[in-house]
């Protein structure tokens, strides 16, 4: 696969709800937005929006994945390369905004 770099990559998941119903746009709008993932880690169950940025990885952390109530992820200029087929863990997330990132493999 040749490497591309990929100036703008956004994806929207609508996804089935198990363990609750995800929150309105308008609602969710309104959360408090994350910045650092040490911190949200701190509190994983109040985690629905989380923004990275110019934090250099090449697939994200596993730990992220522990933020079960998670709705809208940005990772932006972080120099992404891969995204992790455990994206689909993420049962509630609606918006996934990967910007500015070095994408080579998407998962299935």
């Amino acid at each position: 696969m040749s490497r591309k770099t990929f100036s703008f990559f956004v994806l929207f998941f609508i996804a089935g709800n198990t363990s609750g119903q995800p929150f309105a746009h308008d609602s969710l709008m309104k959360l408090p937005i994350y910045t650092s993932l040490e911190i949200a880690l701190q509190h994983p169950d109040n985690v629905y929006r989380l923004h990275l940025k110019w934090i250099r990885m090449d697939s994200l952390p596993e730990s992220i994945f522990t933020l079960k109530n998670l709705q809208e992820l940005s990772v932006t200029n972080c120099k992404l390369l891969i995204l992790n087929h455990s994206i689909n863990q993420f049962k509630n997330l609606q918006y996934l905004t990967l910007y500015k990132n070095r994408l080579v493999r998407l998962p299935n």
